[in-house]
């Protein structure tokens, strides 16, 4: 399946949509995180996502 129909089809289905986006941000790194924050016209999905991925970071750090 193409990455941004996948991408597009999870931001539909939001608990879901982090655990498909950490499995393509372990694979292609900050420019996938970027692509989703772009995408994302939502802004309190955009602000739980920014959340989410800097929590992340810090713990992976």
């Amino acid at each position: 399946m193409d990455a941004l129909v996948l991408l597009r089809s999870s931001l539909m289905n939001f608990p879901s949509m982090f655990t498909i986006m950490d499995e393509f941000v372990k694979r292609r790194g900050q420019i996938f995180c970027v692509l989703v924050l772009a995408i994302s016209a939502d802004v309190k999905k955009l602000m739980a996502i920014t959340v989410f991925f800097v929590i992340r970071n810090i713990k992976l750090k």
